[in-house]
């Protein structure tokens, strides 16, 4: 064969070969975002808990076990969604922990900036179909959702969408008291979930809706399903919990300890890791008997959840099987941030109290038997929280391993690899370049249909999944992380760290957390040159990202707590209004009376209107107000559980004595003030008393008026403001009276 044929031979099989490749269809992706999911929760990264299909696609793909996001939501879905560092995205944070001063700065607006252009975007204008079904968070401000910030204006053609951080799954209701409702948007309007709604099976029920809808047209779809699990209130079908039940009544520092040495049998960390423990998780010993049947139960419910959305996402795997579309399907699946350890009830008797109000006053309740079903809430708190984070420091909002690495699996027939691991280091912004990679899709750079939008800073992880790379970050290559003044740089195999109170020293630390993933031994005084060199680069970082320096003693709930401010003393500035309306006209006749008619011993004798009124209504007033104030005590108790409740001698290990003594001081201040109505010795004491305590809560509404909880004390507030106003006036008349009848005796 002459060398002129072989020639002419190879470029017909090369052209043959990218007219093949050419033609092919794309793949479709599926992206699935697990909720405030802990590093070992899945079973291909260690855990007890049972997850089939989550290890289907891991051993048809390739399981990442150095992958690192945000350490909270919406930054993390702001980089996941545009492969931009959450500041230039507009996403440094949530945005109620965002500082007034810092929310007119372009980059700390909270919400999705017009200078991105999104993953759906992109492939959406490259022909893909693109739904979302589940949380979007990336347009909610602390005024409500933005018109122009829902997911159907960002790019996606249908939507099923959840607005705010999170919602109840079985009910379509809010589950903190900083929304006042859970609002959903379907293909941008708003809509209501149905009767029979569980979150993990509506939203694979609507992502297969929308597939199914456009099956016949042949174009590839770019599915985002964005799980509500396992963020709280943490909740799952009985059937989920019962296959967990007793499984964790070792406790938490044992479970944790289990997870540690399966995932160093696994071989997924060093076989010497070691881990620090959790200074503010309690000692599971000593609990009694009955807080640790409620606690092993809790964290069953939190198996049973994670259990059911693994179930959920194996019925879309299915449908894609049964229509043929599997093997053309990319799945990745990974968590916004480390896992969540919030204790709504660790905030003060003031607030747990108005707590169990709220809860009660939306249908929840915490009782041992239904927990995790309809109407139950939970939140798992630090200590069995920490179980999920390890063998990790720390937890979601802080920068420790444990708020920051998370699973992540690229997986499907398309991808080359299979069963493998890749202990490399990546990041949440390489998420978007990596589907835009496997669609052959461009990114535009730095112009968008003619406006100006951010680059990428993320890299492709395909040359990873197909095996041509051990690593896509060089050793030099830097990238850093900044969220609520939680600080970090990575670069190789090193992480530079600052993490604030309270859990942290708010001291830089320097760690090797391919060696030493559990963060346990500094290196600072070891490798000087590095640490310096790495604290200088992460200076360029903000500098480049407009990382805007937080004060020193900022937190998040300090942060939350200045942009309620606002919002809450508009409301509380209505209330006192009406009450210096209702008061001044009184005190300015009264005043003027007394100036007009001084010396008048005839003034002094006559009985006036205002006297005439107290009197008559003054019985009927200690009655009303009694049982008003009796009343929001009497709510709070289920009507099953007797009277021993009400006495505060059985409730659930949530609630502190001090809460239950508050509570009990409340109703028997309203018991007395009933009684007083009809005991006429009583009314000058229960008077006098209920004056104070309710003046004590007015001025504590008014104290903690920059927190999100008082809004929901304004009313009673009101109403006691209202009750202090007719006890000055009925000193005044009693004091009046008083005078009235010693001048009656010298006469």
């Amino acid at each position: 064969m002459s060398l002129c044929f072989r020639a002419i031979l190879l470029a017909v099989l090369l052209l043959f070969s990218s007219l093949s490749v050419a033609s092919a269809k794309p793949p479709n992706i599926v992206l699935i975002l697990a909720d405030d999911l802990g590093f070992t929760d899945t079973q291909p990264y260690g855990s007890e808990i049972q997850t089939p299909n989550i290890s289907r696609l891991a051993d048809e793909g390739v399981m990442f076990t150095n992958y690192h996001t945000a350490a909270t939501c919406s930054p993390s879905r702001a980089m996941l969604m545009t492969g931009v560092d959450s500041h230039r995205a507009g996403v440094p944070d949530i945005p109620v922990s965002i500082l007034p001063e810092m929310a007119d700065k372009e980059n700390y607006q909270g919400v999705l900036s017009d200078k991105v252009v999104t993953v759906a975007t992109l492939l959406r204008d490259a022909g893909y179909h693109t739904y979302l079904t589940g949380k979007w968070h990336l347009g909610y401000s602390l005024e409500g959702q933005l018109p122009d910030q829902l997911p159907s204006k960002r790019g996606f053609e249908r939507t099923i969408a959840l607005m705010e951080s999170g919602g109840d799954n079985w009910e379509q209701k809010p589950y903190v008291i900083a929304y006042p409702d859970a609002t959903w948007y379907e293909d941008g309007k708003p809509t209501v979930l149905p009767e029979d709604f569980y979150s993990s099976k509506y939203l694979i029920d609507k992502a297969i809706e929308f597939i199914e809808f456009n099956r016949e047209d042949n174009k590839p779809f770019f599915s985002y399903i964005s799980f509500q699990a396992v963020h709280f209130p943490v909740q799952a079908p009985r059937e989920y919990t019962e296959k967990y039940m007793g499984r964790y009544d070792m406790g938490w520092q044992e479970l944790r300890k289990q997870r540690l040495q399966s995932v160093k049998k696994m071989g997924i960390v060093p076989g010497d890791t070691r881990m620090v423990e959790t200074p503010a998780a309690l000692d599971w010993n000593s609990l009694s008997a009955e807080q640790q049947r409620y606690q092993s139960k809790k964290m069953a419910v939190y198996a049973g959840m994670v259990d059911a959305m693994d179930y959920h996402i194996g019925r879309l795997m299915a449908y894609l099987k049964e229509t043929g579309q599997y093997d053309n399907t990319v799945f990745i699946f990974t968590s916004d941030n480390g896992t969540q350890i919030t204790d709504i009830f660790d905030r003060g008797a003031l607030l747990a109290l108005y707590l169990r109000l709220w809860l009660r006053n939306n249908g929840y309740n915490l009782d041992y038997e239904t927990l995790g079903e309809r109407g139950s809430y939970i939140n798992m708190g630090i200590s069995f929280g920490s179980s999920a984070a390890s063998p990790f420091a720390f937890h979601k909002f802080y920068a420790g391993e444990g708020g920051m690495r998370v699973p992540m699996i690229i997986s499907g027939t398309p991808v080359q690899q299979k069963g493998v691991r890749s202990n490399a280091f990546t990041f949440v912004t390489d998420i978007t370049p990596t589907i835009l990679d496997m669609a052959g899709v461009a990114h535009p750079g730095t112009s968008y249909q003619g406006r100006k939008v951010e680059p990428m800073i993320g890299k492709s992880l395909v040359p990873l999944v197909e095996g041509r790379q051990e690593r896509v970050y060089a050793e030099d290559d830097t990238v850093g992380f900044e969220l609520g003044g939680n600080l970090a740089l990575f670069r190789g195999d090193y992480k530079l760290v600052k993490n604030r109170g309270p859990i942290g020293d708010n001291q830089w630390h320097l760690f090797n957390i391919v060696t030493d993933p559990g963060e346990t031994e500094d290196l600072r005084e070891k490798m000087p040159e590095l640490f310096t060199e790495m604290k200088t680069a992460y200076g360029e970082y903000t500098e480049k990202n407009g990382v805007l320096e937080l004060p020193d003693d900022y937190t998040m709930f300090k942060a939350t707590t200045a942009n309620a401010l606002r919002k809450t003393l508009k409301k509380i500035a209505l209330v006192a209004a009406i009450a210096v309306l209702l008061i001044l006209p009184l005190v300015v006749l009264n005043i003027r009376s007394r100036l007009r008619h001084r010396g008048d011993i005839e003034y002094l004798t006559r009985v006036t209107v205002m006297e005439k009124v107290i009197d008559k209504t003054l019985r009927p007033f200690l009655v009303i107000t009694g049982l008003i104030t009796m009343a929001p005590v009497m709510m709070t108790l289920a009507p099953e559980t007797g009277a021993m409740e009400v006495f505060q001698l059985k409730l659930v290990s949530e609630y502190t004595l001090t809460i239950q003594h508050w509570g009990l001081m409340i109703f028997l201040v309203g018991l007395l003030t009933v009684v007083s109505a009809f005991k006429t010795s009583l009314i000058f004491p229960v008077m006098l008393y209920s004056a104070l305590q309710k003046s004590g809560l007015v001025i504590l509404t008014v104290l903690n008026a920059q927190h999100h909880y008082v809004e929901g004390f304004l009313l009673p507030a009101g109403f006691d403001m209202i009750c202090v106003i007719y006890a000055l006036f009925y000193f005044h008349i009693l004091r009046r009276k008083r005078k009235r009848d010693n001048v009656s005796m010298k006469q």
